[in-house]
């Protein structure tokens, strides 16, 4: 069974705790999401496939974190349905020219 859920804001979370662990629990749950915050946390680096299988996300927000890298493919899944970016206020140094070409539908970063 399905459960749709129109987003979930995740603030302030411990450390230890990574982007792949909250998909992971997420698609456990069979939640559908159109939108995920992430902001203000200590996210460092978004490795390929960190958001597998959130292909209906639209709006991912993740400023006020610590990010400096972006892996190629970290959101390969969400080529086609992610329209909203929010990477600001980070310390984002390393990433591909493709990271951001391949969303297709992208309208604001």
């Amino acid at each position: 069974m399905c459960t749709c859920v129109h987003g979930v804001v995740l603030k302030e979370w411990q450390a230890y705790v990574t982007v792949c662990e909250v998909c992971s629990t997420v698609l456990k749950r069979k939640l559908f999401l159109s939108f995920l915050d992430l902001s203000s946390n200590k996210i460092h680096i978004l490795t390929a496939g960190a958001f597998n299988g959130l292909k209906s996300l639209q709006n991912l927000y993740m400023h006020s974190n610590n990010l400096v890298e972006i892996k190629d493919n970290a959101f390969q899944e969400m080529w086609f349905s992610l329209q909203v970016l929010d990477i600001q206020f980070n310390k984002l140094s390393k990433y591909s020219e493709n990271t951001f070409r391949q969303l297709k539908n992208l309208k604001a970063l």
